[in-house]
This record gives structure tokens, C-alpha cells and sequence, in this order.
């Protein structure tokens, strides 16, 4: 059974349970039973979820620490271009080199390199404007008791797995 499954096996089982108290508030011992099978049954599953949930934190840490590893090679090896190709310009000069089996030419680019954005007049700067909500602002506004047009304070359940 999956969790869904043994978790309505499990309240359908302890309505019943329930249901057999008599009147001195003694719970039939068949029912009892049953209920307690259920429940070992549903926190089997539960624990087999949480268990599942663990694994695959693990996973994801170990394969954050293994991309880190490759983003370290990468950026070792995009270094190393870097370098031999600022050495390559340096000695070619400018000038085409070319075998059989390696090429290597150069073509002329501009770039605008800003050295201080103070001096630059107005027609040539782009002004960014972008506007965000302060949701602290907002939340001290709500729990103030005040509501705050467009918004929602939502209130969660976060599971916590150790």
C-alpha cells in the first residue's frame, strides 16, 4: 500500500476502533488489534517516506559537491584558454599562422569601455527602475493587524527531516 492508501486504512480503522467502545469505555480487542496493525503498517510507510526524503537530500548534496567540483575544472580549464590564447595573440601579433592541422587568424572589434559613469552625460546613460515589494514591511503590517491591499499572509507547515 502506498501512504495515501494506509493512511485511509488507518483513520477508516480508528473511526471502527472507536466505534466499539462500549459502555464502560472498554475497546473491543479484535478492533484494538486491527487498529494497531494499521498504524505499525502506516508508520512503516511513513517512516519508509521520510527515510526515501533523506536519501534524496544526501543525493542532492552529493551531486552539488560534484557539480562545484566540475564548475572548479571548468573554470581551471576556461583559465588555461584564457591564458594560451592572450599568449598566442601576443606572439602572433596579429598575423594568420596556419598548418595542417591548426589555424589561427584574427579580426578586428571595438568595445566601449566605461571608465567613470559620473562623467557620462545624460542622453547616453539608461536609467533602471524597478520596483519590488517589501514583504517584511508588509508582514509587520499584518501582524499589526492591518490588511495590506494586494497581499495575503499565508501561513505553512514546514517539515523538517533529520
Amino acid at each position: 500500500m502506498n501512504l495515501f492508501e494506509v493512511n485511509a486504512a488507518y483513520q477508516l480503522a480508528e473511526d471502527r476502533l472507536f466505534a466499539t467502545i462500549n459502555e464502560d469505555g472498554e475497546l473491543d480487542q479484535e478492533a484494538f488489534a486491527a487498529f494497531q496493525q494499521i498504524k505499525e503498517d502506516r508508520d512503516t510507510v511513513i517512516e519508509s517516506c521520510i527515510l526515501a526524503d533523506k536519501n534524496d537530500k544526501a543525493m542532492i548534496d552529493a551531486l552539488d559537491k560534484e557539480i562545484e567540483s566540475l564548475q572548479e575544472r571548468k573554470k581551471a580549464l576556461q583559465n588555461k584558454i584564457e591564458w594560451r590564447e592572450g599568449y598566442l595573440t601576443n606572439i602572433l601579433d596579429g598575423q594568420k599562422f596556419e598548418t595542417a592541422r591548426a589555424k589561427a587568424t584574427f579580426r578586428k572589434s571595438e568595445k566601449v569601455n566605461i571608465i567613470d559613469m559620473a562623467l557620462i552625460p545624460e542622453q547616453f546613460q539608461k536609467v533602471k527602475i524597478e520596483n519590488t515589494a517589501d514583504k517584511t514591511l508588509i508582514k509587520n503590517e499584518f501582524k499589526a493587524g492591518r490588511e495590506v491591499s494586494g497581499c495575503s499572509l499565508d501561513t505553512y507547515l514546514n517539515i523538517q527531516i533529520k
